[in-house]
């Protein structure tokens, strides 16, 4: 299928059906008008043609037009419509057949692509797939019984006016339809069309008006040969066939129009004209199928010389043509525009006039020797001279072309302006001297080795620290200069390298002839090729002996500072040991004497009550009152001396429940207080359980003490993220106090209040704060007096 072919789902493609079975039937109808043999057989039956073109172009799929256009036609007629089918089948079987042929013996060649072609095309396509549509055609008449006598007559007649519609419509469609793209077309002048057009006009006025032609005086038929050659040799496909296709239908209407009522001589006539005709398109299509052959050919000829006149012409390289007496005969832009010539001036010039005076003499040399056949071609770097003098570096490369004789034509030059190349090269020098001076008085030590490990390069440095000098130790295995110890793993930084593509640094120990050990730090790096392949290595070492020497000092000076840490740290464990058993001691050496106190003053207010009098009675419950906040002080103080030695046991807490216990531990303690607290649930840390219910015991008691004087009391345990971490936070609006006094809450004995106005011991903000420092936390307070107070700590996941 063509790839402009639509689909059966496209309005195209039913639009283009309709238009195609209108033509058909259209077509079909007038040759009615151009029939013989007793009115029996069109004379020129042009739907044949136009069936073929439009399958040829449009793809099979367009078939059905080749059905009912016929029918149409048949019915028209008025022939049963059994018959009609018939006649409509055999047509349709033969254009399809039609097709088929030419898509197998054509491929997608046009008819009139080639000679070869145009003679396949008019030896088979349009005879046989005809022969069979006439014989079906044939049979379908005799089997309905309307066949005339002359079955034969009437049988090469409809086989005839097929073929010549075939050769003469489908061609002229079919050039049509490729006017615009694929036909070479020839050098008419914008005359002479219209002149071909005249001429055409009047043969087929003398044709249609020459009786003479078919009453046995042919010698008018020759008027027909000149436009059709001169269309085909001086136009193209289009002009040609329908010169044919406009001759041969005056030629049929001239039979019709002399000889109007049917009869064996008409129909004798006719058949005569039709293979005249035939004979007459089948030329025009040789003529034409030549005629493209032959510009086709001369149009790939001349492309081939414009693409090597442009390939030369704008190549980046300079290119000239030099005669064998050694004068420039072409030269391309970019040659002119290296020598600073213009075109027609380089043009003329000897070649030995461009070289350099010094370069002369051996360009000359060589030029004579490719002449006698020693050399081929030669490629040199030389001098040569601008316009204005001015000397510059070119790699010229010189072949001379030969005929196929043997015989020389003229050598070909081609130039490359290397000028700023041999720039670079001085540069590169300059470069590698710089390089070469920088390195050799570098104070670390610089080399390159090859692919086994073996010195190419070492600057005076390196021979410093590895002490071979680099006279002696060119080739020299690297491995063998390092200490036994470390050429394994610098041979496992070499495979890493190598295998991975990546630079490495290492330390390593050279050992000098003499004996003597130095440390290097080492960095080595592979080295590639430009198209990436590993040619070696380069690295550099420095000298790290003396940092060696002082990291061992340091190492030395370490252990012993451990040593005395450790010394220092098991003296100050001793010395809390000692310190806490001074405390349990002396706490309950302090509990003795308060419980013999305690004891008498029970005893005394028991025994002596009724002789006491009131004043003494006071007197007695102060003792007892400063007797239980002493004992309470002591219980304090062996808490918070017992939080700086024991270890943390850390588990998971739930710091919502644990406050939740407490403060209904407070509110059991005073059942007449009412106090709105809000807790934050699923509050969770990682933290010594023991610890956490003393820190929140504090806090909270605190914000449930004082609260006490305040209506409508309120406590709240929440947490918050600030910067990154959970921040806890106890909240009361109590009775505050300023946050210039902050500073002495966190003080052991430290108070802000009276023990009238708020009891305590003055020890409990400092329990918390060193247990919120021993979990690695931070206890902070803001308040406000008459407001209330909040603390907040961290507790480090």
């Amino acid at each position: 299928m063509p790839a402009s072919t639509p689909s059966y789902r496209q309005p195209q493609y039913w639009q283009r059906l309709l238009i195609y079975t209108v033509a058909n039937a259209a077509l079909a109808l007038s040759g009615r008008l151009l029939a013989g043999v007793d009115g029996n057989v069109a004379a020129l039956w042009l739907p044949a043609g136009l069936d073929f073109a439009v399958l040829w172009q449009l793809g099979w799929q367009f078939w059905p037009g080749a059905f009912i256009g016929p029918l149409i036609n048949s019915l028209l007629l008025g022939r049963d419509l059994l018959t009609s089918i018939g006649l409509a089948l055999s047509t349709m079987t033969a254009s399809l057949c039609a097709y088929g042929v030419a898509r197998v013996l054509l491929g997608r060649e046009q008819p009139f692509s080639s000679p070869r072609h145009a003679v396949m095309f008019s030896a088979l396509v349009a005879t046989l797939p005809y022969a069979l549509g006439a014989g079906l055609g044939m049979l379908v008449l005799a089997l309905t019984g309307a066949a005339p006598d002359d079955v034969l007559t009437v049988f090469r007649a409809w086989w005839l006016s097929d073929i010549a519609a075939m050769l003469m419509l489908a061609p002229l469609l079919i050039s049509v339809m490729l006017a615009k793209t694929q036909l070479q077309r020839g050098p008419a002048l914008h005359w002479e069309r219209e002149l071909l057009i005249g001429i055409t006009l009047l043969s087929c006025v003398v044709v249609f008006a020459g009786r003479a032609i078919y009453e046995g005086d042919p010698a008018a038929g020759y008027l027909l040969f000149p436009p059709v050659m001169w269309a085909a040799l001086r136009m193209g496909a289009r002009e040609t066939f329908f010169t044919v296709f406009a001759i041969n239908l005056a030629s049929i209407i001239g039979v019709t129009w002399w000889y109007p009522q049917a009869s064996a001589e008409r129909s004798l006539l006719l058949l005569n004209v039709q293979i005249a005709n035939i004979a007459l398109a089948i030329i025009a299509l040789l003529l034409v199928a030549a005629m493209q052959a032959l510009r086709a050919s001369l149009a790939a000829q001349h492309q081939a010389q414009d693409m090597f006149r442009g390939a030369i012409e704008y190549a980046a390289s300079g290119v000239a043509i030099v005669s064998l007496g050694g004068r420039v005969v072409m030269a391309n832009r970019a040659l002119c525009d290296m020598f600073g010539y213009a075109g027609h001036e380089l043009v003329g010039r000897r070649y030995a006039e461009l070289v350099h005076p010094d370069e002369r003499e051996q360009s000359v040399s060589n030029i004579a020797r490719m002449a006698s056949g020693e050399l081929t071609h030669f490629q040199a770097r030389k001098r040569f001279l601008m316009r204005d003098g001015k000397p510059f570096w070119v790699l010229i490369t010189v072949t001379l072309m030969r005929d196929d004789s043997g015989q020389p034509l003229h050598f070909i030059g081609h130039v490359q302006n290397i000028d700023q190349f041999k720039q670079m090269e001085e540069a590169l020098a300059e470069s590698e001297a710089r390089f070469r001076s920088l390195a050799d008085t570098a104070p670390i030590g610089i080399y390159q080795l090859d692919l086994q490990g073996n010195a190419l390069y070492a600057n005076p440095r390196w021979s410093a620290m590895s002490g071979y000098p680099f006279e002696t130790s060119k080739g020299l295995a690297w491995l063998d200069t390092l200490h036994p110890e470390d050429r394994e793993r610098a041979r496992a930084h070499f495979r890493a390298a190598r295998t991975e593509g990546l630079g490495a640094s290492f330390e390593f120990r050279f050992v000098q002839p003499s004996g003597r050990i130095v440390w290097c730090m080492t960095r080595i790096s592979p080295l590639f090729d430009r198209d990436g392949v590993l040619r070696g290595y380069v690295g550099s070492n420095e000298d790290i002996t003396e940092r060696r020497l002082a990291e061992q000092a340091i190492r030395e000076l370490n252990e012993s500072l451990e040593q005395q840490v450790q010394q220092r740290t098991e003296q100050l464990a001793a010395t809390n040991r000692e310190l806490e058993a001074f405390t349990w001691s002396v706490s309950h050496d302090m509990r003795a004497p308060l419980r013999a106190i305690d004891g008498f003053v029970s005893a005394l207010n028991e025994e002596e009550n009724a002789r006491l009098s009131p004043q003494g009675k006071h007197y007695l419950e102060r003792i007892r009152t400063g007797v239980a906040r002493l004992g309470e002080l002591i219980n304090a103080f062996l808490q918070l001396s017992r939080l700086s030695s024991g270890e943390l046991k850390k588990t998971p807490v739930d710091l919502s429940a644990l406050a939740a216990d407490i403060l209904a531990e407070l509110a059991a303690a005073e059942p007449s207080r009412q106090v709105h607290c809000d807790i934050e649930p699923h509050l969770q840390r990682q933290a010594d359980a023991q610890q956490m219910r003393i820190l929140l015991t504090n806090l909270l008691g605190n914000a449930w003490k004082f609260t006490g004087k305040t209506e409508a009391a309120a406590i709240r345990f929440f947490a918050s993220e600030q910067d990154g971490q959970t921040v806890f936070h106890v909240q009361d609006n109590g009775a505050g106090f300023a946050m210039t006094d902050a500073d002495k809450l966190f003080t052991p004995f430290q108070r802000l209040h009276s023990q009238s106005e708020f009891e305590g011991t003055g020890i409990g903000l400092a329990t918390c704060r060193r247990i919120v420092q021993r979990h690695g936390g931070q206890l902070t307070v803001s308040a406000e007096l008459g407001r209330g107070a909040t603390f907040s700590f961290t507790l480090p996941s």
